[in-house]
């Protein structure tokens, strides 16, 4: 071996090892067989968020398109660990929702750090511990200033998620499925929900707060409707939202002082939309989808918060519509916070990257190939065409096998008949010996026929022909009167063309059991092909899907999706292709050896006319 070759080697052993050291230290528990990286993209083609977010909520999106490995959790997820990208920190987080039926997952998980405009962060999902416990905690996940949210998860829980106990004193509004995260809150013109006054619900000019909560509109009001209002409860002064056709205006009122202010951005009804309410020194500001649309010079503001969603006394008429993530913090939350929260949370979020899956065993190899990694995301309904695809192919690969036998003994029988009848001189009908009745051989199977004993004629296709003739020309001879004799009187045209007929007959009977079970070639190469198609559509269709339901639409959640769902096609082309070569080699070698019965027949008429006429 050359000196460079063995350099090369050492080279990639030394690689091997290097992985194998780093996946080695670096996995967090032994217990847990499986991990998921996760990354975070803010840069402007992606979270669009430029400064960095310090203890931060993010919503993890898992379904069949990120996350086709639901069958190595545990059934409600509590096996599932976050840990920070040291490989050594365990994350606070809490499940929404996780539905392995439906493979789907909702979860928060608190965030150290993530730099603002880049896309260089990590943190790592673990799975796959049959023993451990949940450990999910959703007061954990939200820093102290996060002092509301209600998520609307539970049909029969409007609680508080954060530490501080928040919850709705009143709800009329109804809880449905199919909200931004989970389940939301759908409201009428008369619905409303209240959180009561709390000294944790302060609003402060000073100190600073922030109001968020996504809203669907059911349609444009048809005049100015109440939406959220955080009012004093004692001096009446308030902060309102409100949407007059599809446009929100901010108001405030301070010692029976109005101020309004209307945003410069629409809501699209029928879509979702993040609006936040932030106070400071400087004022009042509303955000919609995280970019400031409005500011209200107001100051003065400083009194403990009854947060009402819907009807109010001033404003009898509510917005019609749905909500979800009603949250209040006691600090005046940055532009990027609150950008953050609104792309996080989006219905396709391009903020959460999500990665490879690897598996403690096989961290010494970089983690599993694509290829097994792709076999692992096929959905059941893929699997089901890809073994029948399967089934296909095993039935074609022995129908080319055993054809190929069959018409190897054949063209050797062929053969040797021939070399034994051109030696034949005078009577063409000397050659007929004993051997079984031609029924009989033509019933035969393709694997009788290919274990046969080869040191008789049979398969051959020529002797069969020659037998048929010799026996049409015997019973001819046998029913013509002694005294006479064939040789005397010798056959007819009439008779030459009844033996031509019979000879006729076995030909195609020959080309028959010559082109038996082909028609299972030409089924595997028109019908695997489709088949396969059939596999990925299905496969694509329920891949977009889990998008429509998760919400995460980028590259990393379609790809796997989309991948597994092609293992479909290509095991439709793995049955097709050996087929089509298959079916064609046959045809041609069925074709000639056709050719040269045909020809063998029309001689052996000819000769039974020349000898017997």
């Amino acid at each position: 071996m050359s000196k460079p070759i063995v350099r090369w080697v050492v080279a990639a052993a030394a690689l091997l090892l290097f992985q194998s050291s780093v996946y080695a230290e670096g996995w967090w528990s032994d217990d847990w067989a499986f991990r998921k990286e996760i990354g975070f993209d803010l840069t402007p083609t992606a979270g669009d968020v430029s400064g960095d977010q310090t203890d931060v909520p993010v919503l993890i999106r898992l379904s069949v398109g990120n996350f086709a490995f639901f069958d190595d959790a545990k059934p409600d997820g509590s096996d599932l660990r976050f840990i920070a990208s040291d490989d050594l920190t365990p994350l606070e987080f809490h499940i929404e929702r996780y539905d392995a039926q439906y493979q789907l997952a909702l979860i928060w998980v608190r965030v150290p750090l993530v730099t603002g405009g880049a896309n260089t962060d990590r943190i790592h999902m673990y799975y796959g511990n049959p023993d451990a416990v949940s450990a999910s905690n959703p007061e954990g996940v939200y820093d102290a200033l996060q002092t509301l949210l209600i998520q609307f998860s539970e049909p029969d829980a409007v609680g508080d998620r954060t530490a501080y106990g928040n919850g709705a004193a009143t709800n009329t509004a109804t809880i449905i499925e199919g909200g931004l995260i989970a389940g939301a809150a759908a409201f009428d013109t008369e619905t409303v929900l209240e959180v009561p006054s709390s000294a944790t619900l302060a609003v402060s000019s000073e100190s600073g707060f922030t109001l968020s909560a996504w809203l669907r509109l059911a349609e444009a009001t048809t005049a100015e409707a109440a939406f959220v209002t955080l009012v004093d409860p004692i001096t009446g002064n308030r902060i309102e939202v409100t949407v007059d056709g599809d446009l929100p205006s901010l108001s405030a009122i301070v010692d029976s002082v109005v101020s309004e202010t209307t945003a410069t951005a629409t809501l699209t009804p029928g879509s979702w939309h993040h609006l936040s309410v932030r106070g400071d020194a400087d004022g009042l500001d509303l955000l919609i989808d995280g970019l400031p649309t409005a500011t209200l010079p107001v100051t003065g503001l400083d009194y403990a918060a009854t947060l009402r969603v819907g009807a109010t006394a001033l404003n009898p008429l509510a917005v019609a519509g749905d909500v979800d993530q009603i949250g209040f913090s006691t600090v005046a939350r940055t532009d990027d916070r609150i950008r953050f929260a609104a792309r996080n949370e989006a219905a396709f979020s391009t903020l959460v990257v999500y990665g490879a899956d690897n598996s403690n065993d096989a961290g010494a190899a970089g983690g599993e190939s694509y290829f097994a990694t792709t076999l692992r995301n096929v959905t059941v309904d893929g699997w089901v065409v890809i073994v029948i695809l399967m089934v296909m192919a095993v039935i074609s690969w022995i129908v080319m096998y055993l054809k190929g036998q069959l018409l190897t003994r054949i063209e050797r029988q062929n053969t040797r008949f021939l070399a034994e009848y051109s030696k034949l001189v005078g009577d063409p009908l000397a050659l007929d010996r004993d051997v079984p009745e031609l029924d009989a051989m033509e019933e035969e199977s393709l694997l009788s026929s290919a274990l046969e004993d080869p040191e008789s004629y049979h398969p051959s296709t020529l002797f069969p022909l020659y037998h048929v003739g010799s026996m049409e020309v015997k019973k001819r001879i046998a029913q013509q009167s002694p005294a006479v004799g064939a040789a005397a009187s010798g056959f007819t045209a009439q008779t030459i063309g009844a033996i031509g007929a019979s000879i006729d007959a076995a030909l195609v009977r020959q080309r028959q059991k010559m082109n038996r079970l082909m028609v299972l070639l030409t089924i595997a190469i028109s019908g695997g092909p489709f088949l396969g198609l059939l596999g990925t559509v299905i496969g694509v269709m329920i891949t977009f899907a889990a998008i429509a339901a998760s919400g995460d639409v980028n590259v990393n959640s379609i790809a796997p999706g989309i991948a597994a769902a092609l293992v479909a096609t290509v095991a439709g082309l793995v049955v097709a292709i050996p087929a089509l070569f298959g079916y064609n080699w046959l045809g041609s070698r069925i074709k000639d050896i056709d050719a040269n019965t045909q020809v063998f027949a029309d001689e052996f008429i000819n000769k039974i006319a020349e000898h017997y006429n």
